[in-house]
């Protein structure tokens, strides 16, 4: 059954990194039964109840899951199981550090992005917040069964004194649904201070944030084979982190050019390499004249925009969107020819440069 269903969805199964879960019923006093399965012609190995690895390799496949899937499967499983660790211990140690690290790699890889990238994408795109705003929630969690410490005020998180609490109790669902809230609102406003010290995000929306959800980008639907392969070079232009010889410069000065390498006439920035470079003319005039049918049928004539307006719906559409009240599946066409676009100049540049 899981070979035939990843037939249709264009993805490939990997069975080596498949493995059997052997779940037991604890209620009932029985040994567990072994069973063995095949995937096509491979005997699949199988796994230990007490140990359910959560590699970087098994969440993510080659490819086969959308980003949105692996990011709602880091919440549920991965998550959860590195925070157990902590306990009420928030200090700044080696394994809050280590676990800190893990996460933001685990992230990057799931979103095809390099560790280069600025830490803030990753908690913007997935809605994950920081190791330590975590941390935050589960020691006001416990602040809260233990308000018979001494009297202690978090002024980050506009809290009363523990006597209060202690003559004023609050119900444990309540509390917990509070501290989420505070938590998250206070990390949010922290990032999103922080947007502006990074260059190249001028074009990464956060509304999403504020909500703790994952970012509308990856909520449109294109999860096909083709689009989850495109969907990574987009990425890295929306996050600052693909190589134009205008970013090369920055990190050797003296020993880069900034001009385009294709054209050699203006710098080769985000907006020259997806809207100017004469050399990849044929490439995106076939593509955007398909697209701009496309949104002028939705109200919006994007020849008479400005640059940074069609950048804005080339590398994430999603808050015109939302301004503009379009449909699911009209939004689905326009990212779909997007991804396209970015990715056939993408391939065109690096056979050029390297051809």
């Amino acid at each position: 059954m899981a070979c035939d269903y990843a037939y249709m969805e264009g993805y490939q199964l990997q069975p080596t990194k498949s493995v059997v879960l052997n779940i037991t019923n604890r209620k009932r006093k029985q040994d567990p039964v072994s069973k063995s399965f095949t995937m096509g012609q491979h005997e699949m190995p199988s796994q230990g109840e007490a140990h359910i690895a959560s590699s970087e390799e098994r969440i993510h496949g080659y490819n086969g899951l959308d980003v949105e899937t692996m990011v709602h499967l880091y919440k549920i499983y991965v998550s959860p199981v590195t925070s157990l660790w902590f306990g009420a211990n928030t200090t700044y140690n080696k394994l809050i550090r280590t676990n800190k690290n893990f996460q933001k790699k685990l992230l990057k890889q799931i979103l095809s992005l390099p560790t280069c990238v600025a830490d803030i994408t990753i908690n913007i795109l997935t809605g994950i917040l920081p190791i330590e705003a975590q941390l935050h929630i589960r020691a006001l969690g416990l602040f809260n069964n233990i308000c018979n410490q001494p009297e202690e005020r978090s002024t980050i998180f506009n809290l009363q004194e523990a006597t209060w609490y202690l003559d004023n109790p609050v119900k444990k669902s309540l509390w917990t649904s509070n501290i989420k809230r505070t938590v998250h609102n206070n990390w949010s406003k922290s990032i999103v201070q922080l947007l502006p010290l990074y260059k190249g995000l001028d074009h990464l929306t956060t509304e999403n944030l504020e909500k703790g959800k994952i970012h509308p980008l990856f909520r449109i639907n294109c999860h096909s084979a083709i689009d989850t392969a495109r969907l990574p070079v987009k990425l890295k232009l929306l996050t600052g982190s693909y190589i134009l010889q205008s970013k090369r410069i920055k990190m050797y000065k003296d020993e880069t050019d900034p001009k385009c390498l294709l054209c050699s006439k203006d710098d080769e920035t985000v907006t020259h390499f997806i809207l100017h470079c004469v050399q990849l003319r044929n490439i995106r005039n076939k593509i955007l004249l398909e697209t701009v049918d496309i949104i002028n049928n939705l109200g919006i004539q994007f020849n008479e925009l400005l640059d940074n307006e069609k950048l804005q719906i080339i590398l994430d559409i999603t808050p015109v969107a939302t301004s503009r009240k379009l449909s699911p599946a009209s939004v689905a066409k326009v990212e779909r020819q997007t991804r396209r676009l970015i990715y056939q100049l993408h391939i065109a540049r690096y056979k050029i440069v390297c051809g």
